[in-house]
């Protein structure tokens, strides 16, 4: 009985697909109407919508030179310029300058600039190429307008990265002014108190002064000696009045004379202190103060420089994108592809025809199947 009953209900569904496509193919001149219908309905709405035109302009986002001076540069260097400058397109600031320069509220219509850039937005399409191109794409109903928009985003991001680029610059060179202020005053206190100290101690090249005053003194000590040995000698076989023995004491007085002044004068000149003890101690205090001049020396140098450059580039505009390909007026509409709608509209004539014959042969056959499923499902 199982299997009967698997029989018939497979029986059934195959006669019912058979109605159905009897049913389709009863209908061919229905299916045709609806498609001849789809095809003109969809004819008409090609002809009857206003074509548009796509221009391309077509650029190259530049390789900045990456410099710990330079952080802005850094920064693009560090990541990606393509999705740097495929950024810098989509924002407002770029978008707001070509609704501007083109005026395009009243082009649009809108009655807010919001509308307009929005607008702008929807017609606008950025990507990038696998050899790193950009392309700006931009389509409207006027060809002549598609190009200016193209071209004009080129134009918005030229300044848009110029003002960038100055606006890094005025901040670098704000900054160096404020450290070459502070570094300039630290310099005049360490050359005030370094003239303190030569004017205190007497010594203005200390290295110097000092190995001449301890050549000077080793060379009259060396004079002396010489003297003292050669008294010595005449001594031993001559008497004090001996011309040759007054001679070499009277020589030897006035070189100890010489030594003797010479250390007062120095002894004077340092403050009084022994040349021996306060030499190396104030010859020290100049090195020091001397090599605190030479440092904020170098620094206010190396500051100085540098906002030079600062000064420098806030007039250039820094590394700027190559332009490959400036937008021109198409020639050719980009659409719409009317043939393509037309076909597309003769299928789905087609497929609303068969599924409305379909439909009809399923609500008329309803009431029929309704007392044969009730009386199947009592027994």
């Amino acid at each position: 009985m199982v299997d009967e009953k698997i029989q018939i209900t497979e029986g059934e569904e195959d006669w019912h697909i058979a109605a159905y496509l009897r049913a389709v193919v009863q209908g061919w001149r229905f299916l045709a109407v609806c498609a001849i219908a789809g095809f003109a309905l969809s004819l008409v709405a090609a002809l009857v919508i206003k074509p548009w035109y796509v221009a391309e302009a077509v650029f190259l986002p530049p390789k900045p030179e990456v410099s710990t001076a330079e952080p802005f540069a850094a920064l693009l260097g560090a990541n990606d310029a393509s999705d740097s400058y495929l950024g810098m397109l989509t924002s407002r600031t770029v978008a707001d300058d070509v609704v501007d320069r083109l005026n395009l509220v009243a082009v649009y219509k809108s009655e807010l600039k919001t509308d307009a850039r929005a607008e702008l937005t929807k017609k606008s399409k950025f990507t990038v190429n696998k050899n790193s191109l950009i392309s700006v794409a931009v389509t409207d109903s006027d060809p002549k307008l598609a190009a200016a928009i193209a071209n004009a985003y080129l134009e918005a991001l030229y300044r848009l990265n110029g003002q960038m680029v100055r606006s890094a610059s005025d901040h670098r060179r704000a900054f160096f002014e404020d450290q070459l202020a502070t570094q300039k005053t630290a310099l005049a206190a360490a050359e005030a108190d370094l003239k303190a100290t030569q004017q205190k101690t007497g010594l203005v090249l200390p290295a110097n002064q000092a190995q001449a005053n301890v050549t000077a003194n080793a060379q009259l000590q060396a004079q002396i000696n010489a003297v003292e040995t050669r008294l010595a000698g005449l001594l031993s076989g001559a008497t004090e009045q001996n011309p040759q023995v007054v001679e070499a004491r009277s020589q030897l007085h006035q070189l100890q004379a010489q030594l003797a002044n010479q250390q007062s004068t120095n002894a004077q000149h340092f403050g009084g202190l022994a040349t021996t003890r306060q030499l190396p101690e104030l010859v020290l205090e100049n090195l020091e103060k001397e090599r605190e001049v030479k440092l904020r020396e170098t620094v206010y140098d190396a500051l100085v420089s540098q906002y030079e450059k600062a000064r420098l580039a806030a007039s250039d505009p820094g590394p700027q994108l190559q332009v490959v390909d400036h937008a021109i007026v198409p020639e050719r509409k980009s659409g719409p592809p009317r043939k393509l709608m037309a076909f597309g509209g003769l299928f789905l004539g087609f497929i609303v025809g068969v599924m409305w014959l379909l439909f009809g042969s399923f609500v008329r056959r309803w009431p029929a199947e309704l007392p044969r499923s009730q009386s199947a499902g009592k027994s």
